[in-house]
């Protein structure tokens, strides 16, 4: 299946991918929504061109540490989860311009995400998050950061440098 470019998968009760789906080359969009998934396989970070990831609703706990392969994509939706943290090569995706975690278990966000230098959309309300990282500020294209109801006792210094932020 070299030259299918989107794959809708939403509400089944699928608890795995197949190893071979880095194989996809052609993959654009990708909808794993209301399934069973706990796990990505290590060759998921090998579709390049895919663009939009919605794995929204599912029991993922982790995410790969190679996604920054993905050039192409520039957004990520895994609501709903059981992530507990924020993979580093996400600071390292050229194109990721809206990253959605709310409603997991995430306790801590990567230092790495702030050198995401075109993102703009940050929603992360409903962990258990205590502090953003201290170079936010470096986020210079941030429209939207969404990060209510978690554990949030500072903000960092370097919040002022959110020009662009119109919504907080």
């Amino acid at each position: 299946m070299t030259v299918l470019k989107e794959v809708n998968l939403v509400a089944n009760k699928l608890n795995s991918l197949p190893d071979r789906i880095g194989l996809m080359c052609s993959l654009e969009r990708l909808e794993l929504c209301n399934n069973q998934l706990e796990v990505l396989p290590i060759t998921f970070g090998g579709l390049a061109r895919l663009r939009k990831i919605d794995m929204e609703c599912n029991g993922m706990r982790i995410l790969p540490e190679n996604l920054n392969n993905m050039l192409m994509c520039d957004t990520i939706n895994v609501n709903n989860n059981k992530l507990i943290r924020l993979p580093r090569c996400l600071g390292a995706m050229p194109s990721l311009t809206s990253l959605s975690a709310a409603k997991n278990r995430i306790t801590y966000i990567p230092q790495e995400l702030s050198s995401c230098s075109v993102l703009r959309i940050l929603r992360l309300g409903g962990n258990k998050i205590p502090f953003l990282p201290d170079n936010i500020g470096n986020c210079r294209k941030l429209r939207e950061i969404c990060i209510d109801y978690n554990d949030l006792r500072v903000l960092p210094m370097t919040f002022y440098k959110l020009k662009k932020l119109k919504l907080f």
